[in-house]
């Protein structure tokens, strides 16, 4: 109200007394700008109902002006405007001119670019598409666009955007009229392709094979609208863009508009459409990189619900290339090579294809990435000319999508939080910052990982029938602590478990295997048989996982020994390329579990060949018997019968154990490690401390691997997993540690100690009467050999003299030891071994011989050997 105390020409207020209240009628009512009253929250219409949709009309200031509702009714909708006037709110339309939609935007953007659009969700959808312009649309549709105020886009840049229908097109034409008498700086008019859908605007999805970037370049190439050859050329833009059919529909009548002859007009619309493909051409070059989750396929291709379509640019229709497909990603690995697209589709039998197409097929010869879509059930024009556009459609789509290529399954380190784990059939466990794929993933790469049943059903068919069975319930731990080698440290090695036949062995085996998969030959059971390139495969192939190799007999024996040392050292032999740089060595880290009848070391002595002592601590041969393994039958029989019940109960229950594992031990590893470290440290600590103080620490490693086997176990037991009881699993390690502890003998020594020292006693007692010349005392004291000429001494080694209790001790020519005695091993370090364990007497100073006196050689060196050698004094 105006202050008529200070302003004496304000006018006077109406006294109350004056004051109407009666309602006036429709053509009385007038509405007010700003509206004097907040607009309702529900705006409801008596015939209609509630609106489904209210857009707001603002001011520069942002003061509400009047609204527009949408009304969905059977099928159809209906737009009505809702006004405010002095008694309050009615559908009613403001009175011409009528102010635009979004002029608090074109305030709010005052250096912005404008685009007019038909339809306040058009508009808002236009917002959202291209925040960097002011997006606005005029009140009452196609037919009211000559009622409305458009001074406030004077000075502006205006692009129009029409619908793709006849009264889109029409209203685009008329708002020119208007805009240029408004006095716009600019105007532009995008193109829309008339084979869109009918009626197309902002606010609907993207035809097929459209992105936006496409938009996005179709807005930034918009044709200027000028008089008269403005007109004109857009006149001919416009027929240039209609479909063969549509364009001699209009032909004559366009032609005779423009005044031009039909055959001008053809060869204008023909020049048009060149230099529109071309400018097209040049703009889709020019687009962005498509973002993540968007495909950006090159010029003239585009992807269809029934395949993959090359546009020749010509009449002809698009030419189909190939079967419909995904383009999930471009991959490459970490040093940014062996680049390639990650493409799937199903064949003929709807079954999912998933493959890393090399990019560098793309440069091969003819035939070869066809033969490779086609042998994976992708169908395929065969044309050349077909093939050869599939080819330029492959190397030039862009995705935002990218993958990482890695060379073997297993813990995948990533550049943010901790790390996944990827299995052969392509699940990840934990979170990756990138989609991970197997550059060369195994031909039964499924069946390695396939799981059958469910986990109940494993822990009651086949874990629980393994409690109480030490060489089960090892294996079966043992299976899942390959993904522990990384977390807790550990380096790759295992167990060979040596028995005699229909012991159980191969059984406990396919039980650790279940684990992970189907614990057969076609699964992740394998053999020994193999070619050492075959065995390297085989290794990264099961890389933090679990190796398991059956039959150890079935291996070439020369093999063996540079088998264990090639697994156990996590790489294999570095080759060559043709342009003689270095391959990439195949490595890995895994848990072997091997199985035979015949020991490691019997195995190598078959090959003439010494099992090294490092050899038995990367893979301890541990002895195993029936009644120690199996000595809970739950229930059956005998034996027999309960691997018969295993044994069926494998082929439907496999593949459930590890995965469950892997969840709890990626969720630990980043929650709980240093509980997972103290457990770890624990248990370590526990096997150590069954060992003597001064244990060797080849056996000392060698209860680290078991205490790492006893973990899993007992993780898996704490999880959920296996159905045992605490510590049963280190229960059956302990069990396995002990037996493994019997047959090596000598905790205190090392395994090349223990090895010296048996040598030396298996010669004694193959040669000691065949090779050593008796030595008796005389009445005088002295030492003369006793010889037997029924039975003469041949290749003689020394001599050997008897002590006061009846035992032995042998006097060996030190030629003899280097070359028979100590026949492939250090013979000083041998002879140091015995020293150590008080099994040789020393010489003077720092020999290792000793000078005897000899009857018939006088004083001569040789290495004396006590008789404990071969045996304590009764």
């Amino acid at each position: 109200m105006a202050d008529t105390a200070n302003d004496p020409f304000a006018p006077l207020p109406r006294p109350a007394a004056f004051a109407s209240t009666r309602t006036p009628s429709d053509d009385e009512w007038q509405p007010v700008l700003p509206a004097p009253r907040a607009l309702p929250e529900i705006l409801r219409h008596r015939r209609h109902g509630v609106a489904s949709q209210v857009w707001r009309y603002h001011d520069a200031s942002g003061a509400l002006l009047f609204a527009t509702a949408r009304f969905d009714i059977a099928g159809r909708k209906e737009i009505l405007p809702y006004s405010c006037g002095a008694d309050g709110w009615r559908w009613k339309m403001l009175p011409a001119p009528r102010p635009l939609y979004g002029l608090d935007r074109l305030a709010a953007r005052p250096d912005a670019p404008i685009l007019l659009v038909e339809g306040e969700k058009a508009a808002d959808a236009a917002q959202r598409l291209f925040p960097t312009y002011a997006a606005m649309t005029w009140p009452g549709g196609s037919k009211a666009t000559a009622k409305v105020d458009w001074s406030a886009l004077r000075g502006r840049s205006v692009t129009l955007w029409p619908d793709n229908d006849a009264p889109g097109r029409a209203a685009a034409e008329a708002i020119l009229a208007h805009l240029r008498e408004a006095g716009v700086s600019g105007i532009t008019t995008v193109a829309v392709p008339m084979e869109w859908p009918e009626g197309w605007d902002l606010a609907d999805p993207a035809p097929a094979g459209v992105t936006l970037s496409d938009l996005a370049a179709m807005l930034t190439t918009a044709a200027p609208q000028q008089d008269g050859a403005g007109d004109r050329a857009a006149e001919l833009k416009r027929l240039a863009g209609l479909s063969q059919v549509d364009y001699l529909t209009v032909r004559a009548e366009a032609a005779q508009m423009l005044g031009m002859g039909v055959v001008a007009l053809d060869r204008a619309i023909r020049a048009e459409k060149s230099r529109l493909r071309t400018e097209a051409e040049e703009s889709h070059r020019r687009r962005p990189p498509p973002e993540a989750g968007e495909v950006a396929w090159p010029f003239g291709f585009f992807m269809r619900e029934d395949g993959l379509y090359a546009d020749t640019g010509g009449e002809a229709p698009p030419v189909w290339l190939a079967a419909p497909f995904e383009v999930l990603g471009e991959a490459r690995d970490h040093a940014g090579e062996g680049w390639g697209r990650w493409l799937r589709w199903q064949d003929r039998d709807k079954r999912s294809h998933t493959w890393l197409m090399p990019d560098r097929l793309l440069m091969a010869k003819p035939g070869e990435l066809e033969a490779e879509l086609v042998d994976r059930g992708l169908r395929i024009e065969t044309e050349g000319t077909a093939r050869v556009q599939l080819r330029r459609a492959l190397a030039g789509v862009q995705t935002g999508n990218r993958a990482r290529v890695v060379p073997r399954t297993g813990w995948q380190a990533q550049s943010q939080g901790g790390d996944a784990f990827l299995l052969q059939d392509g699940r990840v466990f934990g979170g990756s910052s990138e989609a991970l794929i197997l550059r060369h993933p195994a031909e039964n790469a499924p069946e390695m990982v396939a799981v059958a049943g469910t986990l109940d059903g494993w822990q009651r068919q086949v874990a629980a029938l393994a409690a109480g069975n030490p060489l089960a319930m090892f294996c079966i731990a043992a299976a899942l602590a390959g993904p522990l080698l990384l977390p807790m440290g550990e380096s790759s090695g295992g167990f060979h478990v040596q028995g005699l036949s229909k012991t159980g062995k191969t059984l406990s085996l396919k039980l650790a295997c279940s684990v992970w998969g189907q614990p057969t030959k076609r699964g992740n059971l394998r053999d020994w048989r193999s070619t050492a390139n075959a065995l390297e495969a085989t290794a990264e192939e099961a890389n933090d996982g679990l190796l398991a190799l059956d039959e150890i007999h079935q291996a070439p024996a020369a093999d063996v020994t540079h088998a264990i040392y090639m697994i156990a050292n996590e790489a294999g032999k570095g080759r060559m390329r043709e342009n003689s740089t270095a391959r990439r060595r195949r490595t890995w880290r895994t848990l072997i579990l091997s199985t035979g009848e015949t020991d490691t070391k019997t195995m190598a002595e078959k090959a003439g060949q010494r099992l090294p002592a490092g050899a038995e601590v990367r893979l301890p041969n541990v002895p195993v018997d029936g009644p120690m393994c199996w000595p809970a039958l739950h229930g059956r029989a005998s034996f027999d019968q309960l691997a018969a019940d295993l044994h069926g109960a494998l082929d439907g229950q496999h593949g459930t154990a590890a995965p469950a594992f892997l969840k709890h031990l990626v969720a630990a590893r980043g929650a709980e490690a240093p509980e997972l470290r103290r457990a770890a440290d624990d248990l370590r600590a526990h096997f150590v401390a069954t060992l003597p103080p001064n244990a060797d620490a080849q056996v000392r490693e060698v209860a680290r691997r078991f205490a790492l086997v006893a973990l899993a176990g007992e993780l898996a037991t704490q999880w959920g997993i296996f159905p045992w009881k605490r510590n049963g699993a280190t229960e059956a390690c302990l069990t396995l540690f002990a037996a493994w502890r019997e047959r090596r003998g000598e905790d205190a020594e090392s395994a090349e100690v223990v090895a010296a020292v048996q040598q030396v006693r298996l010669f004694l007692t193959n040669h000691g009467r065949s090779r050593f010349v008796p030595l008796h005392r005389t009445q005088a004291g002295t030492w003369e050999e006793a010889v037997d000429t029924s039975r003469p001494i041949l290749h003689q080694a020394g001599w050997r003299r008897p002590t006061q209790d009846g035992r032995t001790t042998y006097l060996v020519e030190p030629e003899v030891w280097r070359t028979d005695v100590c026949q492939g091993l250090d013979a000083a370090f041998v002879a140091r071994a015995l020293a150590a364990s008080n099994f040789l007497e020393l010489g003077e100073g720092r020999n290792l011989g000793k000078r005897e006196r000899i009857p018939g050689r006088g004083l001569t060196r040789v290495f004396v050997i006590r008789p404990d050698l071969l045996g304590d004094a009764e």
